[in-house]
C-alpha cells in the first residue's frame, strides 16, 4: 500500500511539473503569437514598424567596421577636441597644424556655422538620398568614406568603442563583432617589404617574415588591450555604475585590405591572423576592400591562396571574407562569376560579407547549396549595398533565403552609412517582405553563426529545435535545469543564445501592453 501511495504521489508530482512546464511554454507561445499579430498590424507603416523593431532584440551585428560605426558629427567633435583641421581641398579631417585659422575645427560650428555645415556635407553622406546610391548626391555636395575620417579615427579607438557599444545597447543587440585592429598593423603593412617575395614560395615568405612581424603584433595586442580597457572604464563595466553598453558582448575581427602590392597583402594577412590568434577578444579574420580595383581583380585567386595557406597555420582563427561586394555595372563581368565560390572553396570562408553578386556567378546553384549544407552564412547590409545598385528585388536577400542559406542582417558601417540595425530590419520587413517569424529567424541565425566557441543551443544547428540538455526548459529561463546549465556553462555561444532568448521572451511579453 505504501508502494502504491508512493507511485500515486510520484505520478501527481510529475503531472504537476508537466502542467507547470506546459503552462510556461503555452504562455511563451501565446506571447509570441500576440507579438506577431502586432507586427502584422504595423508592418505597412514604417514609423510604427520602426517603433516595434527598435525595441525587438535583434541578436548579433556581425558585420560592422569599428572606424565606420561612428557618426561623422562625433568624429568632427573629437577632432576639434584634439585640435584637428578641416581640409576642404581633400575633403578630409586633417591633423594640425591647420593651413588657415578658419580651418580649425574647434569652435567652427559656432564661429562659422555655414562653413561648418559645408564641411560636414563634404565629408559625410548626410546629404545623400537613400535608394539612389552614394554616387548620386541629394544636395550640391556629398562625400564621406574612410579617407575622410581616417586621420582622427586612428587616434580615438577607445572613444569609438564607447560610442558604438552605446548605440548597440540602445538597439537591443546582444552581441557584436567589430572589424578592427590597431593602426600599427596597417602602417607596418605599408612599410615592410620582403625583398625575396615569391608567390610560389609562400612557406619561405612566411619563415622570413615571422621574426620581423612577431614584435609588431605583440605591440598591436598591447595597443588594442589598452584601448578596450579605456573603453570599459569609461562605460563603468564591472562596477555598480556600469552602463547598459557593458551588457553587449563584444568581440573583434582582424582584417586586411585587398588591392595592395602582393608582398604587403601577404604580410598584412599574416599579421592579422597572428593578432587574432594572440588575443582572446579576437575571434576571426576578415578580408576587406573593393573587389573591382584592378589589382584586387588580378590578385583575387592569389589572395585566396594566401588566406588558405596562412589560415592553416592558425586553425583556431575563423574567417569571414568580403566577397561578391559588387554587381553588374560596378565591376567587369568576369569579376562577378566566381568570387563568392572561391572565397568559400579556396579562402575557407565561414561567413560571406555582402555577397550581392551571387546571382551572376557561373555555379550559383551549387554555391548556394554548399552554403546551405555547410552552414556558411551571408552577412546582408541593405543600405550599404545601395551604393552599387543592389536594392529592392535586385538584392539577393530572398534568393539566399529561398536556397536555405543562413542569413544575418548587419549594418556594415553604422555611422558612415548613417543608419542603425533597426533601420536594416525595417528595410528587410518593408521592402523585402520578411515577416515577424522571418526576422526572429534572422536574429537567431546571427546568434548561431557568431565566431564564439562552443556548441549551438539548437540541435544539429536546426534553429527552433533545442538541444536535448535544455529541451524541457523554458527558453531563456533564469534558472535552467541542471543538465541545461551544464551545457550552457560549457558553451559561450549557447550562453549568448540563451541570453538572447530571454531578451526576446521579455520583449514579446512587454510589447502587448503598448499602444501605437
Amino acid at each position: 500500500m505504501c508502494n502504491g501511495l508512493m507511485k500515486r504521489a510520484f505520478a501527481w508530482m510529475s503531472a504537476a511539473v508537466l502542467v507547470a512546464m506546459s503552462g510556461a511554454g503555452f504562455a511563451q507561445q501565446s506571447d509570441a503569437r500576440a507579438a506577431e499579430a502586432i507586427f502584422h498590424r504595423v508592418a505597412g507603416d514604417q514609423s510604427r514598424l520602426r517603433v516595434f523593431l527598435q525595441a525587438m532584440p535583434k541578436g548579433a551585428n556581425l558585420h560592422n567596421h569599428l572606424d565606420g560605426s561612428v557618426y561623422t558629427e562625433d568624429y568632427v567633435r573629437m577632432a576639434a577636441e584634439h585640435g584637428y583641421c578641416a581640409d576642404f581641398a581633400t575633403a578630409k579631417i586633417a591633423a594640425p597644424p591647420c593651413r588657415n585659422p578658419e580651418d580649425e575645427l574647434k569652435g567652427m560650428g559656432m564661429r562659422a556655422p555655414g562653413r561648418y555645415e559645408q564641411f560636414m556635407n563634404l565629408i559625410s553622406r548626410r546629404t545623400f538620398r537613400r535608394g539612389l546610391g552614394y554616387d548620386v548626391p541629394g544636395g550640391t555636395t556629398g562625400g564621406g568614406g574612410f579617407p575622410a575620417i581616417y586621420a582622427i579615427s586612428v587616434v580615438v579607438p577607445a572613444e569609438s568603442m564607447v560610442l558604438s557599444r552605446r548605440l548597440a545597447a540602445s538597439e537591443h543587440e546582444t552581441y557584436t563583432e567589430f572589424i578592427y585592429q590597431p593602426d600599427i598593423l596597417d602602417k607596418t603593412a605599408d612599410a615592410v617589404h620582403d625583398a625575396q617575395w615569391n608567390p610560389k614560395d609562400l612557406q619561405g615568405a612566411f619563415d622570413r617574415a615571422l621574426p620581423t612581424l612577431k614584435p609588431i603584433v605583440a605591440q598591436a595586442v598591447k595597443d588594442f588591450e589598452a584601448a578596450k580597457a579605456s573603453a570599459d572604464r569609461t562605460l563603468g563595466c564591472g562596477t555598480a555604475k556600469a552602463e547598459r553598453a557593458c551588457d553587449v558582448t563584444v568581440r573583434f575581427l582582424s582584417y586586411t585590405r585587398r588591392g595592395d602590392p602582393q608582398d604587403q597583402v601577404f604580410q598584412a594577412i599574416m599579421m592579422s591572423f597572428m593578432l587574432a590568434d594572440s588575443d582572446p577578444n579576437y575571434v576571426g579574420f576578415n578580408l576587406v576592400g573593393p573587389e573591382n580595383k584592378e589589382s584586387a581583380v588580378a590578385d583575387y585567386d592569389l589572395n585566396m591562396e594566401i588566406i588558405r595557406f596562412i589560415g592553416a597555420k592558425f586553425p583556431h582563427v575563423h574567417r569571414s571574407l568580403h566577397a561578391g561586394e559588387q554587381t553588374m555595372g560596378k565591376a567587369q563581368a568576369s569579376a562577378l562569376v566566381d568570387h563568392v565560390q572561391k572565397a568559400i572553396e579556396i579562402g575557407g570562408a565561414e561567413r560571406i560579407g555582402h555577397g550581392t553578386s551571387i546571382a551572376f556567378e557561373t555555379d550559383v546553384v551549387q554555391t548556394l547549396a554548399r552554403m546551405a549544407q555547410q552552414n556558411i552564412a551571408v552577412e546582408i547590409n541593405l543600405t550599404s549595398n545601395d551604393r552599387f545598385g543592389a536594392s529592392g528585388s535586385y538584392h539577393p536577400l530572398n534568393l539566399y533565403r529561398a536556397a536555405g542559406v543562413p542569413v544575418t542582417i548587419a549594418t556594415d558601417n553604422t555611422g558612415m552609412a548613417r543608419v542603425d540595425l533597426t533601420n536594416e530590419y525595417v528595410r528587410a520587413a518593408y521592402e523585402h517582405k520578411l515577416g515577424y517569424e522571418d526576422l526572429k529567424y534572422v536574429a537567431r541565425t546571427g546568434m548561431q553563426v557568431t565566431f564564439l566557441p562552443g556548441a549551438s543551443l539548437w540541435k544539429n544547428l536546426q534553429i527552433g529545435t533545442v538541444v536535448d540538455a535544455c529541451v524541457s526548459d523554458k527558453l531563456g529561463a533564469d534558472a535552467p535545469s541542471k543538465s541545461c546549465q551544464q551545457f550552457l556553462t560549457a558553451s559561450p555561444k549557447a550562453t549568448e543564445q540563451w541570453r538572447y532568448e530571454k531578451q526576446l521572451a521579455q520583449f514579446e511579453h512587454d510589447v502587448q501592453g503598448w499602444r501605437f
